[in-house]
């Protein structure tokens, strides 16, 4: 007579609830984790080192790698690098 309630067993809504408490704490912890990433990532931008210059010297140092494992060749590693330098196609 006394027991679990409507149901003679831990089971059905303890389970389901278990389940819901779990989704709702990875849903909680994902949603910070994705926030704190975000917000990291939009300052990495207005950072004093972060110009456009790095990022073009990420590029030519690529750049560079592609031509010495023989992947470009003279012409078109020149051709690159010089757009690379007078601040690519956009500018």
């Amino acid at each position: 007579m006394y027991g679990w309630g409507y149901q003679e067993g831990p089971g059905g809504w303890g389970i389901f609830m278990m389940l819901m408490m779990v989704l709702f704490w990875g849903l909680l912890v994902w949603g910070i984790v994705a926030s704190v990433r975000h917000y990291a990532n939009s300052r990495a931008g207005q950072l004093p080192g972060a110009s456009a210059s790095s990022s073009s010297g990420a590029a030519l140092e690529a750049l560079r790698l592609r031509y010495a494992k023989g992947e470009i060749d003279d012409e078109e590693f020149e051709r690159r690098r010089a757009t690379l330098e007078k601040g690519g196609p956009a500018s």
